[in-house]
């Protein structure tokens, strides 16, 4: 058993570490063909192949040297992305400094003596010397994209066209605001049900382990014929009790598994897929993905980007494989000539009200406005449809605890039962 043990330990650990060997953060340092000289972090197995990468792609290259730590690894923990607050405060502080007319250098400084995790200071300074070599601030943003996001760097680059960045900040700020708000609507509303059977299967675990042992060893002393229900019970809390260990590694070992498929394309395809076709719960899903997206849509929309860009920007707030090929679809037929109310219609992705707003704004030239609104409709609706849920779930969910557990506790006391009643 301790061998067994060790070696899954050692084959687990051993494959994760050739994971983290074959790719190595790099900091490249190279020249644009207008003249531009910028820093870049890049991945690649070795420098001679990134540098060939890079001059492919028209770069001049000056220097590239690892990145931190020699693994990725180590790098990967090193360059964590902040927190969905902190990038909120991080944008109110550079929407007040913006709206002070300080300079963008000076801005830049007053953010990283502002900031204390070192990651973060080292990648503002790093911004602070791309826009020192001559890059615009979404280009320097745009080269850490595990702190600042494509549809962010491509709000920000809007701004910087229209000239009106502090305008563009204060749009993306509201729609990140709404956009957690939804989120953790959700959270709140799936927090009960899942404490409740978090409880169950602990008062579980406990009649398991603890309290069914104690009743198998009285009635294998009395030696009595015990009913079907009480032979069931003990002999799963038997086989628990005793398999519990290789219950555990098999548990795990599934969850990885799971995990692992889950990243495949087919594997991703097929939980999306499930997810919305989940009955009650999958309706959920479709409209807060449709939400995010109009919203998302809207702020774009409101910054000046065209219509195609902004609904293929908007598509990646979706986190679901189905529904972004089906407004991949919708941006293709767009982008042929068709109407936006049509291809939607043809995508069969949103309902008929929002699909009657969203061609009326299309009508009137209005598309932002309405995209907004009909965020805030569907928002309105989830709320509606998340309280009725958790009026629903609720009672539905102490019913099967009380079955279960009061199931269990009759299993148990029945043959006490039946002896009395043989006694009297």
């Amino acid at each position: 058993m301790p061998f067994f043990c060790f070696w899954l330990y050692i084959s687990y650990f051993a494959t994760c570490g050739k994971l983290f060997i074959t790719m190595a953060l790099f900091v490249c340092k190279v020249g644009t063909p207008d003249g531009r000289v910028l820093q870049r972090y890049c991945k690649a197995r070795n420098r001679f192949e990134l540098q060939e990468s890079l001059e492919e792609e028209g770069y001049y290259v000056f220097k590239i040297r690892r990145a931190f730590f020699s693994l990725s690894f180590f790098t990967d923990r090193g360059q964590k992305s902040w927190s969905s607050h902190r990038f909120l405060l991080f944008n109110q502080e550079l929407l007040a400094l913006l709206k002070s007319g300080m300079p963008i250098l000076d801005i830049l400084d007053s953010l990283v003596q502002e900031n204390d995790s070192s990651s973060t200071k080292a990648v503002l300074l790093e911004i602070k010397e791309a826009v020192q070599g001559g890059a615009s601030l979404s280009e320097a943003f745009s080269a850490f994209p595990q702190f600042f996001p494509r549809l962010y760097v491509s709000t920000i680059a809007s701004g910087e066209k229209t000239g009106d960045l502090p305008q563009t900040i204060l749009r993306y700020l509201d729609y990140q605001k709404r956009f957690a708000r939804v989120r953790e609507r959700l959270k709140s509303a799936a927090f009960y049900p899942l404490f409740l059977l978090a409880a169950t299967v602990g008062v579980l675990l406990f009649m398991i382990f603890f309290v069914i042992p104690s009743f198998m060893q009285i009635y294998a002393d009395a030696q009595v014929s015990l009913p079907l229900l009480t032979r069931m019970v003990l002999g799963v809390s038997a086989f628990f009790a005793r398999w519990w260990f290789f219950i555990i590694i098999f548990s795990g070992l599934s969850v990885l598994g799971l995990r692992r498929f889950f990243k495949t394309p087919n594997g991703r395809l097929f939980l999306d897929m499930a997810l919305i076709r989940i009955p009650i719960v999958g309706i959920l899903f479709r409209l807060s993905g449709m939400v995010n997206f109009c919203r998302t849509t809207a702020t774009i929309l409101a910054s000046g980007l065209p219509l195609v860009e902004a609904m293929t920007l908007a598509c990646g707030v979706l986190n679901n494989v189905v529904l972004q090929k089906g407004i991949t679809n919708v941006v293709s037929s767009v982008s042929e000539g068709d109407t936006l109310g049509n291809a939607l219609d043809s995508s069969r992705l949103f309902p008929t009200v929002a699909l009657r707003m969203i061609a009326t704004g299309e009508k009137t030239g209005t598309l932002p406005q309405m995209f907004e609104e009909v965020s805030e409709y569907y928002e309105a609706d989830i709320d509606s449809r998340l309280d009725r849920l958790a009026s629903l779930a609720e009672p539905l969910i102490l019913l099967f605890v009380g079955l279960v557990i009061g199931g269990i506790v009759v299993a148990i006391y029945l043959p006490i039962f039946q002896l009395a009643g043989t006694v009297r």
